[in-house]
């Protein structure tokens, strides 16, 4: 993802609670966003049958690469830590 989307095309990270004020826009954003957010947003994004950021991924990144690698680790059940690391190595930086 070359460019930045528009506010409403970002990815805002949640909780049970609500918007914990995180976003992201681009690639960039999006990798240190999953480094500093509570680790219960990342787990309330792939609750249940849900998975946020595959569908993010998919629908306005428009790469269903790294969507099918969202469903890959929704699939390995992770929480806390592992999630976040998990992420973070299928995440390109750039």
């Amino acid at each position: 993802m070359a460019m930045a989307i528009q506010d409403d095309k970002a990815f805002y990270f949640c909780n049970g609670g609500g918007y914990v004020g995180i976003r992201a826009k681009s690639m960039p954003e999006f990798v240190s966003a999953v480094k500093k957010a509570p680790a219960n947003s990342l787990e309330f994004h792939l609750r249940g049958d849900k998975n946020d950021f595959a569908a993010w991924f998919y629908h306005v990144v428009r790469n269903k690469r790294l969507s099918k690698r969202m469903t890959d680790i929704k699939k390995k059940n992770l929480n806390g830590e592992k999630l976040r690391s998990e992420l973070l190595k299928v995440v390109p930086k750039k």
